[in-house]
């Protein structure tokens, strides 16, 4: 902690703020400027994507003295932006997707009781995954029950086809009966294939498939946050992905895979947890089985990806690690005699 890092994340913190009041603002130009009043098409406002440092997913309320941070985290930029057009009256319902790897304790503890917010987070769980909450089971209290969701995967290596299920078969459908008013994406990358920390392997492809959905399934304004992320390519890639998509490009097609063995447990934890709150999850078991058989059906078996999980460091990271390139040319030998065998 230092006094930059506390400039840094006021302006990411603010910054944010800007863009969700922004989009909302210019929604509502739009809507001023339909047609006739008969016009039923929604006009939903340009997206914002706010690429900041540092994240914010992983900050709470913590009174103890001496406490900045965690998780490389000082203020929960989405969180006050989520705040602060519920406070305004700009939106009286706002949605937070988190596709981080790791779970936004932070914005889970903030908004757990609050029944205008619903949070969406998928993130690795189990197995002392930082910061080890986001369990299936933790859907909300009091006044926010049933406004906390999470999809807390078992394990490694997931790819874009058990993601996009997880959007198909539980986000998007609880999205659209939700209807919020405007949506917020914490964006983060590390779930990214090539992000050493995260171990998934998402493509950028992946992430705008994602985000495609998203806009599918919401008419309301959006705005996006850039959460983790430790790889600057790859993070660079998805970023350009998603931006493409939030400005009106049609994502690139991905050839389905099989579903990585943990991904129908984890789904069905996570309907069993919130179909009580959610008309929209309460599938009858035949359109589960139907659901996850053809999956098996148009899935191949996943690719050997050829990416190496440190991919070509840019300059600065060189600088920060003078071993940098040592060590990628190594990961490229050993993933040339993996490809020989």
């Amino acid at each position: 902690y230092s006094g930059h890092a506390h400039a840094a994340a006021r302006l990411a913190c603010g910054c944010v703020i800007d863009a969700a009041v922004g989009v909302l603002q210019d929604s509502k130009n739009a809507t001023a400027t339909r047609a006739s009043p008969s016009d039923k098409a929604r006009r939903r406002a340009p997206p914002a994507f706010a690429i900041v440092r540092p994240p914010g997913h992983h900050a709470g309320a913590d009174p103890t003295d001496g406490h900045h941070a965690e998780g490389f985290c000082f203020y929960n930029s989405v969180a006050v932006a989520a705040g602060v057009v519920l406070a305004s009256g700009d939106a009286q319902k706002v949605a937070i997707l988190d596709w981080d790897v790791h779970h936004g304790n932070g914005t889970q503890s903030l908004f757990y009781e609050e029944g205008r917010c619903l949070y969406i987070s998928l993130h690795r769980f189990g197995e002392r995954w930082y910061p080890e909450t986001g369990a299936a089971s933790e859907t909300g209290g009091g006044g926010g029950q049933g406004r906390n969701l999470n999809v807390p995967w078992t394990s490694d290596g997931l790819a874009d086809s058990d993601y996009l299920a997880a959007f198909r078969l539980v986000l998007c459908p609880v999205l659209a009966q939700f209807s919020p008013d405007l949506l917020l994406l914490s964006a983060g990358f590390d779930a990214a294939d090539g992000d050493a920390q995260g171990k998934m392997k998402v493509t950028a492809a992946g992430f705008a498939q994602m985000t495609q959905l998203l806009l599918s399934a919401v008419d309301c304004p959006v705005a996006a946050a850039l959460e983790g992320g430790y790889n600057s390519r790859v993070t660079c890639e998805s970023c350009e992905a998603v931006l493409r998509v939030l400005l009106g490009s049609a994502p690139p097609a991905t050839p389905p895979t099989l579903l990585a063995p943990s991904v129908e447990p984890t789904l069905r934890s996570v309907l069993a947890h919130n179909a009580p709150h959610w008309s929209g999850l309460r599938y009858s078991e035949k359109a589960l089985q139907d659901f996850f058989a053809e999956a098996a059906r148009v899935g191949s078996a996943p690719r050997v990806s050829k990416r190496q999980r440190t991919a070509p460091a840019f300059a600065d990271e060189e600088r920060a690690n003078p071993r940098a390139a040592e060590q990628q040319k190594l990961a490229e030998k050993r993933a040339a005699r993996e490809a020989a065998r």
